[in-house]
């Protein structure tokens, strides 16, 4: 006995016999009531009834395209119904709406679409017989939108059938790179984040992480941050750079800047300096230990400490630079590592 084929579905398989199996598949836009195939039992029977092609009220529907049917549709839609899709697409993808049919019972019936997961300030609000032009919504980078259908008690009328499919959402700008930083992440898509880091020695000023933002004017959640030389930084790395603040650019008055160096126990402290130029008046003092009350392994101006190279008796060192309120220089760039 033939079982027939849904409305608005396909059937696979044509054997009809004791045994067989026959499976069916919707159009798109419709759902199977039931998924498992129907099998052709001893007595002539199929397993279960054939099952049918519903348009059904709300869902998640994913993919680079697809469509989405009122309930009912081509038919009539049913009274009361409150009914809610989503819609998700690609990475950096937007999503388009196209309708194809449009008839709700005027203002008492309506479809909202939303891209922020918000019906509250919906993006469009469409009732009645009027076809909506297309939309465009997912610009906010969550690659989702929603659409929500509310039918009242009384009145109805076919419906609607929308198509979706992506498009690309365009990009941010380049943010750029720090000045003695970097960056991780090459693409600038909406939702897209950078991740920046300073060279050894800098210390990041701003976001450490900006993300693309998506809306009708691209930016980033963040300006771009900056890598600065501070006054003084604590270090425990085995090796190491220490700058003068502002470095590459001259420090700045009346500074008091401290340095602290600890590496591994039972190990000593190379330093050296590849730059160092000092105003006259300004003082770099190295000590022997972890603060103030060590030995001084030296105290430099102009460009003493060039050329040496300073070792420690312990895993600590202390450094304290001073620069008066008359002239700045240069400044310096240490690098220190651990030795023995």
């Amino acid at each position: 006995m033939d079982p027939g084929i849904p409305v608005n579905g396909v059937r696979y398989g044509h054997d009809l016999a004791i045994g067989s199996k026959v499976s069916f598949q919707c159009d798109q836009g419709y759902r199977l009531s039931h998924e498992e195939p129907l099998v052709c039992e001893k007595t002539h029977w199929w397993s279960h009834s054939l099952p049918t092609c519903d348009a059904s009220c709300g869902g998640d529907v994913g993919g680079p395209g697809g469509i989405i049917l009122s309930p009912g549709y081509p038919e009539l839609y049913p009274n009361s119904l409150n009914c809610t899709w989503t819609v998700e697409v690609g990475h950096g993808k937007g999503v388009q709406f196209m309708f194809h049919s449009f008839h709700l019972e005027d203002h008492h019936d309506y479809l909202l679409i939303t891209e922020n997961g918000s019906f509250a300030l919906p993006l469009a609000r469409l009732t009645g017989s009027e076809r909506p032009a297309p939309i465009n919504a997912g610009l906010y980078g969550n690659y989702k939108a929603q659409l929500r259908f509310i039918s009242d008690f009384s009145i109805s009328f076919q419906g609607f059938n929308i198509s979706f499919s992506e498009y690309n959402l365009e990009p941010c700008e380049n943010p750029g790179t720090p000045r003695f930083g970097r960056h991780t992440g090459v693409s600038f898509d909406i939702g897209d984040s950078l991740v920046f880091s300073c060279d050894t020695g800098y210390r990041l000023k701003g976001a450490m992480e900006i993300r693309c933002l998506g809306g009708g004017r691209r930016m980033w959640s963040a300006p771009l941050p900056r890598c600065v030389a501070e006054c003084g930084s604590t270090v425990s790395n085995s090796e190491g750079v220490l700058l003068s603040p502002n470095y590459p650019l001259n420090y700045d008055d009346s500074h008091e800047c401290v340095y602290s160096v600890q590496v591994e126990t039972g190990k000593g402290i190379n330093v050296s300096a590849s730059t160092f130029q000092l105003a006259q008046g300004d003082i770099l003092k190295v000590y022997d230990g972890g603060d103030s009350s060590a030995a001084v392994l030296g105290t430099y101006t102009g460009s003493t400490m060039l050329g040496l190279v300073l070792t420690s008796t312990s895993n600590h060192l202390w450094l304290e630079f001073y620069s008066d309120q008359e002239h700045t220089a240069g400044g310096f760039r240490l690098s220190y590592s651990s030795s023995g």
